[in-house]
């Protein structure tokens, strides 16, 4: 239905939001290829530059994500986000390897996706922001959010130099009211020798750290992002 999604489109964009996403909560795993490429096409044409668009191109074989990624970046996308293999079980080295190989095929940013039946322990997400160029955010989906977003900035922070000074631009985090965890990223930060993105200040707040760039704030869009997930 086209003239349904591009009013979702406007309704969404007219509400202020500062990015759109087609991912899990559009069901996008259901679609094949020409539908993917159907709606991916008409969210980018009817947004049209306003604000960033990310296409969810995980899978459960690399080929295959390397596939979406690449036809995702070539219709317009501004960023991707990707989970984990999770219908076989994949070793970290596995994980390793699958965002790597996505990372080189592609040249627009990579969101990992964090899930309750794909999960990304911090020390796996920093490994792979360490490793894979374009792995520059992540969303966090996976129970106990509060926890696992405060391992994540921690893990972030310590790419830095944990015992050096840093000031941080403020992220503020919101709660809707039926108690699902949303961040909005307000021109997120690069954390200095690093590609890796910060969301969500929240575990800065817990436990009393920042994390920020020498270089200041990174001038771009801001995203809104929605985690699956509900607060411990």
């Amino acid at each position: 239905d086209e003239e349904s999604l591009r009013r979702l489109i406007d309704f969404n964009l007219d509400a202020g939001v500062h990015g759109l996403g087609v991912a899990l909560g559009s069901e996008i795993f259901k679609l094949s290829e020409a539908e993917r490429d159907q709606v991916t096409t008409i969210v980018v044409d009817q947004v049209n530059g306003r604000v960033p668009v990310v296409i969810n191109t995980g899978a459960p074989g690399t080929d295959l994500a390397v596939l979406y990624s690449r036809r995702a970046e070539e219709l317009g996308a501004d960023a991707l986000m990707i989970l984990p293999p999770s219908f076989m079980p994949a070793t970290g080295s596995e994980v390793v390897d699958y965002f790597r190989t996505i990372s080189n095929a592609v040249n627009i940013p990579i969101f990992l996706q964090d899930t309750a039946t794909a999960t990304i322990p911090a020390g796996l997400a920093r490994q792979l922001a360490e490793e894979c160029e374009w792995v520059q955010y992540i969303k966090v989906e996976s129970a106990p959010i509060t926890a696992k977003v405060a391992a994540m900035a921690e893990a972030a922070c310590a790419l830095i130099a944990p015992n050096t000074p840093h000031s941080s631009r403020s992220l503020s985090p919101s709660s809707s009211r039926n108690g699902w965890v949303k961040f909005i990223i307000d021109r997120p930060m690069l954390c200095a020798n690093t590609r890796w993105r910060v969301i969500g200040d929240v575990a800065a707040r817990l436990q009393g750290q920042s994390c920020a760039n020498d270089a200041g704030p990174v001038d771009g869009p801001a995203y809104f992002i929605a985690a699956t997930g509900k607060p411990a």
